[in-house]
């Protein structure tokens, strides 16, 4: 028998012989043993795998909850000192109002002002230049003994 053919045979028979021989089935696994991990190692590995999963799983939930909670504490700040511009704002606009009322009624006392002062100097003029008159007028008559 050749080695394909002797191959051919194994892969139809041995199947069913490990199934029903222990003998065989010993032979094989001791044979294989040094290649493959037994079923319990396999097993306890992917359930350390598994394990170590579930706890970097629950690590990353554990951040991504710490993150949402640090993104709320934020906007909650963000909120606070919206608010507060708002209002700050708000107080500008009033003060701003307030003082513009200010404003126009010191311009209205200004014009009032104004207009007061420049009938006081039209007077004082026209009375100044009168006193100016009435002292020329005495000078004259009192030394040149002018009449006018």
């Amino acid at each position: 028998m050749t080695a394909p053919e002797l191959k051919k045979t194994i892969e139809e028979i041995l199947p069913e012989l490990i199934a029903n021989d222990p003998t065989v089935r010993d032979f094989v696994l001791r044979t294989v043993s040094n290649y493959y991990a037994g079923k319990a190692e396999t097993e306890n590995k992917f359930d350390r795998v598994l394990a170590r999963l579930d706890r970097a799983q629950e690590e990353q939930a554990r951040k991504w909850d710490e993150q949402t909670r640090r993104w709320d504490e934020q906007a909650r700040k963000w909120d606070e000192q919206t608010r507060k511009w708002d209002e700050q704002a708000r107080q500008w606009h009033e003060q701003h109002q307030q003082n513009m009322a200010a404003f126009d009624e010191l311009k209205r006392h200004d014009r009032r002002y104004e207009s007061t002062i420049g009938a006081l100097g039209s007077r004082w003029g026209l009375y100044s230049e009168a006193s100016f008159r009435n002292a020329l007028k005495g000078i004259l008559e009192d030394s040149f003994g002018c009449r006018c």
